[in-house]
């Protein structure tokens, strides 16, 4: 199975049509180019500073914060890994319904959807005068 998203494999066709064939065909990537933005660079300085305490609390925040840390590491290695993409799962009536971010619910094989088992956004804003439905103090219908 091929996953095409706009960044890695519909950019990469347009780009470089050679390019993409040796990426998907012979797993020859494209050497990484400058990182884009200070906000970009930032990230990764901050994750690999904070992944030397994994385990236990950073100096800067240990007594200062009430909780505990995430038991494990798997779970948190998966989320940062973006070639996975996100998804939530929830079961309903034994049956699995997984709806990537921005994509349509999939049904396990064999099942059907009845009904409004999952959470929808708000409707898209056409008057761009505020980012939540005014008549409720949350956003949520």
């Amino acid at each position: 199975m091929i996953r095409l998203s706009p960044t890695t494999g519909l950019n990469l066709f347009r780009n470089c049509p050679r390019c993409f064939w040796l990426h998907y065909n012979k797993q020859v990537r494209r050497p990484r180019g400058i990182f884009p933005s200070l906000p970009g660079g930032m990230d990764l300085v901050i994750k690999k500073y904070f992944d030397r305490y994994r385990g236990k609390l950073p100096p800067e925040i240990e007594g200062k914060v009430e909780g505990c840390l995430m038991p494990g590491v798997e779970l948190m290695n998966k989320w940062r890994n973006w070639r996975t993409g996100l998804e939530y799962h929830r079961y309903i009536k034994s049956d699995l319904i997984s709806r990537p971010i921005g994509g349509s619910p999939g049904v396990s094989p064999g099942h059907t959807l009845s009904g409004n088992n999952f959470f929808h956004g708000l409707a898209p804003n056409t008057t761009g005068s505020s980012l939540t439905n005014a008549s409720s103090p949350i956003g949520i219908r």
